[in-house]
């Protein structure tokens, strides 16, 4: 293994390949360990600066555009989602709005107008529907969409004890929906558990277009919020192409894949890689390079054409 004293790379060659995703960089880090000590205190230090920088959550509004808003149902780092009530019709639906008000940088506005564009073109029974979009006099971005009443897909399926046969049928309903997406040029590029509500009846919802990509050619050049060496979404669901920050790999299999770790957790009840607390740089490389742990070691009643299905959906080789 290499070491400091052997190694000339100094701090800011090593913290440039890393944000830039260069390949031998990345290689570098699985040969030296304290190159990787040292990355992982560059991100533990970005890490506290990015949380000591982020703005507080508003107040309250009282309204948005022409929604009376009732209160605030989350938040991440691109936006707030509210619930509000329109009143003609009278009806309950949810507002989002691009973090930063009318100071947003102009990228922001950008991923946020990607992500109506992409809503406008989907109307399917398992995919939330967006009903307006618009600015505010004082310059806040935003749009109104259905209102999901449920829980995410994970909390639902603990929390009601459903049997295998009730996660097969929400899931096939989740690959309807993605494949009618696809059919229309939108790439999801977040699949996760949390970005899928499931209401009462069973029914899931697909939420967060936030990251989709758009492919077809009257769109022109594909519009993507990621350049080389970025890497966004969530790291146990990315597909290896995304989590090494590849846009030009990233397309319509890329959601398959996510979508197999949903399929893996909903049969199994675990991710296919441990890698929820690992260094970035190891879980990176644990999902381009490690095999899933077949779900029937975990559970052998999985054994036969669900395990098929689910490595299928987990291959690396783009096939």
């Amino acid at each position: 293994m290499g070491n400091r004293m052997a190694c000339n790379r100094t701090d800011e060659e090593l913290w440039d390949g890393i944000d830039q995703g260069l390949p031998e960089v990345l290689s570098h880090l699985s040969e030296c360990s304290d190159c990787r000590r040292r990355a992982d205190a560059f991100r533990s230090t970005i890490d506290a600066v990015r949380l000591a920088s982020t703005p507080s959550t508003p107040p309250l509004p009282e309204k948005i555009g022409s929604y009376l808003i009732r209160r605030r149902l989350g938040e991440g780092g691109m936006g707030i989602v509210y619930e509000g009530e329109q009143r003609t019709p009278r009806r309950l639906v949810a507002v989002k709005v691009v973090r930063g008000g009318q100071h947003v940088e102009g990228y922001r506005v950008k991923l946020f107008e990607r992500e109506i564009q992409t809503l406008a073109r989907l109307k399917h029974p398992s995919i939330a529907s967006i009903y307006e979009a618009g600015v505010t006099e004082d310059g806040q971005h935003f749009f109104a969409m259905e209102l999901v009443r449920g829980v995410q897909l994970n909390e639902y399926v603990r929390g009601r004890q459903v049997s295998r046969v009730e996660r097969l049928e929400i899931f096939c309903k989740v690959c309807d929906a993605i494949n009618y997406a696809h059919q229309r040029g939108v790439i999801h590029r977040d699949l996760k558990p949390s970005n899928i509500l499931v209401d009462v009846n069973g029914n899931p919802k697909i939420l967060d277009f936030s990251l989709a990509r758009i492919t077809d050619p009257e769109s022109g050049p594909a519009a993507t919020g990621t350049e080389l060496g970025q890497v966004r979404g969530t790291l146990p669901y990315m597909s290896p192409e995304v989590a090494r920050g590849d846009p030009d790999q990233i397309d319509v299999r890329s959601d398959v894949y996510s979508l197999g770790v949903v399929f893996y957790e909903l049969m199994t009840g675990q991710l296919p890689y441990p890698v929820s607390r690992a260094a970035l740089h190891e879980a990176v490389r644990t999902i381009c390079e490690e095999p899933p742990r077949r779900p029937s070691s975990l559970d052998r009643t999985l054994r036969g054409d669900l395990e098929t299905i689910a490595l299928k959906a987990l291959e690396k080789e783009r096939g």
